[in-house]
This record gives structure tokens, C-alpha cells and sequence, in this order.
């Protein structure tokens, strides 16, 4: 498992040059978002977390950005560089989500977190 420090910067998985940016989305929660692709890295618990701050946040991070984003390579977990595995959540068996089997961090693609929002608010 790859040591990874709270302050380490990682590139995006879609766009591999690009790095990722922390977003403050709240009291006491940031999370990675590529400028780029507008693609999203959430830790453990922070999804559950940013659908219990509401629609606003949401949106803001589920913006279109530069440039469409690619699922068509496989993905590493930026915090472990374990191969993520693609999931179907229960609630929105449409949308695919990439989770790490080791660490549960999850990335999403843009669109998708205003997909999985509408399901459970």
C-alpha cells in the first residue's frame, strides 16, 4: 500500500497530467476534483457526506468543466494504487461508480453525483 499524506496532490485518473484540486464542501469536509474533466475523488464516507449537505454542494461540484470525461482505461486508487473495481449502486443500478476494494474510496465521473443525489434525496 502506497504511504499517502493528507497534503499529497495525485492526477486525475481520467486525464493522467492534471492535478487534482481540493474542494472544501462544507464544515469539515474537502474532497479531490480535477479542473480539467471534473471528475471526483471521494474518501471513505464522504459520498453519504456530501448528499447530507444538500443540493447546493452537489451542484457545485458536479459542474461541467474543460472537457468530457473518459471511462476507458482502468483506474488505479490514488491513495493505494489498487485497481478499482466498477460498482452498481443499488439505488441507481444506470450509474457506474469505481470503488477501491482496499481503502472504499470512490471516483466519480462528472454527472454522477447529481445522478446518485436524486436517487436517495
Amino acid at each position: 500500500m502506497k504511504e499517502n499524506k493528507e497534503s499529497d496532490i495525485f492526477k486525475c485518473l481520467n486525464c493522467e497530467d492534471v492535478d487534482m484540486v481540493k474542494v472544501t464542501c462544507g464544515p469539515d469536509l474537502m474532497v479531490e476534483q480535477c479542473n480539467d474533466c471534473g471528475g471526483l475523488w471521494l474518501d471513505a464516507g464522504e459520498l453519504f457526506n456530501i448528499i447530507e449537505l444538500g443540493k447546493f454542494y452537489i451542484n457545485h461540484l458536479d459542474t461541467s468543466l474543460k472537457k468530457d470525461s473518459q471511462k476507458n482505461r482502468i483506474r488505479k486508487c490514488p491513495k493505494c494504487e489498487v485497481i478499482l473495481q466498477p460498482k452498481h449502486p443499488k439505488t441507481a443500478p444506470e450509474i457506474i461508480i469505481d470503488k477501491c476494494p482496499d481503502c472504499k474510496g470512490i471516483w466519480l465521473d462528472r454527472g454522477e453525483l447529481i445522478k446518485l443525489s436524486k436517487t436517495t434525496l
